[in-house]
């Protein structure tokens, strides 16, 4: 089980990247919550299976929509906190 937090770096608010992932994640299994930042960066938090999380970070690789993903910051998520759904924070 994987629970990691990835901070994305590019052009990705105002381009409906936070709603692409969240359709993904739901697609394809996964709880957590995405979030814009206020240095123009997005904030993820995964839980949910490796092979799950790969695919994510697959997916995020590819810039989907107008987005265009330079960097992707990935760590290990160690709060307690556990999630029902994925959602998208504001």
């Amino acid at each position: 089980m994987a629970k990691v937090l990835l901070k994305i770096h590019g052009i990705v608010q105002n381009v409906g990247f936070r709603y692409m992932v969240k359709q993904f994640v739901d697609k394809h299994g996964g709880t957590g919550y995405v979030r814009n930042l206020p240095d123009q960066t997005v904030e993820l938090v995964y839980q949910g299976e490796n092979h799950g999380l790969e695919e994510l970070i697959i997916y995020l690789k590819t810039s989907p929509g107008h987005s265009k993903v330079s960097n992707i910051e990935t760590k290990e998520y160690n709060s307690g906190r556990t999630f029902e759904q994925f959602e998208i924070l504001v």
